[in-house]
């Protein structure tokens, strides 16, 4: 610092003393242009980095596939839980079509796991029953409960927006009581696991070949779906490994930009 001090009295003094003999005043010589510190001490003012553009963590590609990942029958404190934490692990979200009897305190926990993660909840009935030859007024109960349930459990932005039949079992008559409520319905490829002789490798078989850009994929995380939760990390591996990037139905839609229409069947978003 002493060295620094001496270093500029010296420079002014000779800037003084190079004033008063070219016949400039000493208040001449403070406009003269005299050198910077940072000329004098040689550092320089370093400028300012670029900043770096942000891409979200969840940015999809729109040169890349997408596709829907859904599961029905849930949630429950063991496949459903299986399953979960294999999307999880890869960073994967899914759309749950759940039963909304199977919604209690506990499960209720991992509904809100999931739904923290960016995943989705759909409507699968109150219940387990073919809806193709019920009454109106029990579908339209069955459905209302079902959806209540989920916003009572997640706020009202996670109230539902789609609808799949329980057995896929419909009517004429079935679907125009959902085109009044307000449901698209929703079907997809099917990996058969609901099938007692169902196994990872067929189940596998039956979803990864099949899968395009815009597919919607179905499969199940009940009490009994144990091939699926055994074999889910396969498939979502496979799928990966191709180049799917996994959205909810909602997101789906979206990128596709296409408005689903209540009571019409989709298949696959395209």
């Amino acid at each position: 610092m002493k060295r620094l001090i001496v270093l500029l009295t010296a420079v002014i003094m000779l800037l003084t003393f190079g004033a008063c003999s070219s016949g400039q005043t000493p208040a001449e010589a403070e406009h003269t242009e005299n050198p910077s510190i940072d000329e004098i001490t040689g550092e320089a003012e370093e400028e300012p980095a670029e900043e770096e553009e942000i891409v979200p963590m969840n940015a999809i590609d729109p040169a890349k596939p997408v596709i829907a990942l859904t599961f029905d029958d849930g949630p429950n404190m063991t496949n459903s839980v299986l399953i979960l934490d294999e999307l999880e692990a890869r960073g994967v979200v899914a759309t749950y079509f759940i039963i909304g009897g199977n919604i209690n305190d506990h499960t209720a926990e991992v509904m809100r796991r999931a739904y923290a993660l960016g995943c989705e909840y759909a409507n699968h009935s109150w219940g387990w029953g073919s809806m193709g030859s019920m009454e109106a007024d029990d579908i339209i109960k069955s459905l209302t409960d079902t959806s209540d349930k989920i916003a009572e459990v997640l706020g009202e932005d996670a109230r539902p927006r789609f609808f799949r039949a329980p057995n896929l079992n419909t009517s004429p008559d079935m679907i125009e009581v959902v085109k009044n409520l307000g449901y698209p319905l929703m079907q997809g490829i099917t990996g058969n696991d609901w099938e007692g002789s169902a196994t990872p490798e067929s189940i596998f078989e039956l979803v990864v070949p099949k899968a395009a850009d815009g597919s919607i994929i179905l499969l199940h995380d009940g009490g009994s779906n144990n091939a699926t939760a055994e074999g889910i990390g396969a498939i979502l591996d496979a799928l990966l490994e191709d180049g799917f990037q996994f959205v909810t139905l909602s997101e789906l839609f979206e990128i596709k930009g296409i408005e689903p229409e209540a009571g019409k069947t989709y298949n696959d978003v395209r």
